[in-house]
This record gives structure tokens, C-alpha cells and sequence, in this order.
């Protein structure tokens, strides 16, 4: 869940979150500052999202990462907007400026991958994938001992009692994608 500067209240949910609303089978849904339910995502939208693997705001704009297609997404003004397959399958953290962006994670030794990304308008181009190192030059070893979070272009990372903070410019430098 995350909420936004005007007092929207964004959830994601995984396929097992369904229930008698019906709420998580729609993969999103926004709630107002009283928390009730202000827009669910549409069942015949694309990207379809059976699990929201990632989610971030920018300003007012959320974005996701959808399992089983492996699209970014955005929902602006009530309307989802699809912006292509990622370059990248499996990541747990989206990081979302302008047209940059990177996904972060993936499946098994790619945990801790780095991919930066450009949405333009014939899809999504991929940059150089690199792993997340922490400024004592270590990995993140083990993924499940840490959280990540992001809004916008932030990502924040609490592990072993530490807390770090990297930009999207800071993981993506050299990549050749950062800028606008």
C-alpha cells in the first residue's frame, strides 16, 4: 500500500487476495483519505494483472508491474495505461521518474538485479542490468531479511538494522538512460 501527497490510497494485490468484494482480483485498487474504495482497476484492462509484483507512485500516478505479462502500467486520470512488456521478469520494486525507470529484483540469483528501463512510445527499452550493492561494497545476500520500498524515484532498503536510500539517477548512472 502506498498513498499519494492528495490523500489517495493505493493497494496491490496478489491472485490469492480475492474475496467476497472482489476487491484483490481486480490486482488495484485506490481508497480515498476515509478509505473507501474510490476506483478498483477494471477486469477487461491491459495489462490484466493476476499479481501486482510491484507498485510505486509518482506524485498522484501509480504504477505497477504485473504477473503473468510482465508489463509496466500506469493509471492516469481513472484510466489504466499499458506501456509495454519490461525487459526484465520477476522484479519485486518498480522506480518510476518521468519516462526512467528500473526495475529491481528477480527470480533466484538475479534477486538483487538492478535493471534500468526507458518508456518511450513504441514500448519499454531495456539498459544494463547490474546487481544492488550497499556502500560497504556487500550484496544483498538474503533477500527475505530485507524490505524495499519505493516511491517515485526513491528506493529505500531496510536490512540488518541499516537503512539506505538510493535515487533512480544513483542505481541507473552510466546506464546511459538516466535524463529526460
Amino acid at each position: 500500500m502506498l498513498t499519494t501527497a492528495g490523500g489517495a490510497v493505493w493497494a496491490a494485490y496478489f491472485d490469492e487476495a480475492t474475496g467476497d468484494d472482489g476487491l484483490g482480483s481486480r490486482g488495484l485498487v485506490r481508497f480515498d483519505d476515509t478509505l473507501a474504495v474510490s476506483w478498483t482497476y477494471p477486469y477487461d484492462a491491459e495489462p490484466e494483472i493476476l499479481d501486482c509484483h510491484a507498485l510505486t507512485v509518482a506524485g498522484e500516478t501509480p504504477w505497477h508491474y504485473a504477473y503473468t505479462t510482465f508489463h509496466i502500467g500506469s493509471v492516469r486520470n481513472r484510466a489504466p495505461e499499458d506501456h509495454g512488456p519490461a525487459p526484465h521478469h520477476g522484479a519485486y520494486a518498480l522506480l518510476v521518474s518521468g519516462r526512467d525507470g528500473a526495475l529491481i529484483g528477480g527470480y533466484g540469483p538475479e534477486h538483487d538485479l538492478v535493471t534500468p528501463l526507458r518508456l518511450g512510445p513504441g514500448g519499454i527499452e531495456g539498459g544494463q542490468a547490474r546487481r544492488l550493492i550497499f556502500p560497504d561494497g556487500g550484496g544483498l545476500h538474503d533477500v527475505n531479511r530485507a524490505q524495499l520500498f519505493t516511491r517515485g524515484a526513491d528506493l529505500h532498503v531496510f536490512h540488518d538494522n541499516g537503512w539506505w536510500r538510493a535515487s533512480l539517477d544513483e542505481l541507473t548512472a552510466g546506464s546511459g538512460l538516466a535524463g529526460s
